[in-house]
């Protein structure tokens, strides 16, 4: 909704035909973005691994830091650019990551310089 009430037009959500399913993806930018949770993707700043059942916590988070490792470099092999936002980057300043998302539409759509 932040998109939409800033005016950023041109996405779709779940972009199911890309690898690693992009939360928002710009076609004709070829910009995809993801929203990753602290938790889930292991953040540096304040993801945690539970204390119980850690050794599974660990290798699961682990894995999803692996699998978006790859994700990325696919769709960068493609010729995509991804950007990647913490939850806690959103929660705590959507203008700003509003902002980073204007920026990468902006670099996309710049001519080339001759």
């Amino acid at each position: 909704m932040a998109l939409v009430r800033n005016a950023v037009a041109g996405f779709v959500l779940q972009a199911c035909d890309l690898p690693g399913k992009p939360d928002i993806y710009f076609p004709r930018s070829r910009l995809a973005i993801f929203a990753d949770g602290c938790f889930w993707h292991g953040c540096d700043e304040c993801g945690h691994v539970p204390k119980r059942n850690t050794a599974f916590w660990a290798l699961k988070i682990q894995r999803n830091r692996d699998r978006d490792l790859r994700t990325s470099q696919t769709l960068r092999a493609a010729g995509i650019r991804v950007l990647r936002l913490w939850e806690h980057e959103l929660k705590k300043d959507m203008d700003a990551c509003v902002a980073k998302i204007r920026r990468e539409l902006a670099r996309r759509s710049a001519p080339f310089a001759v």
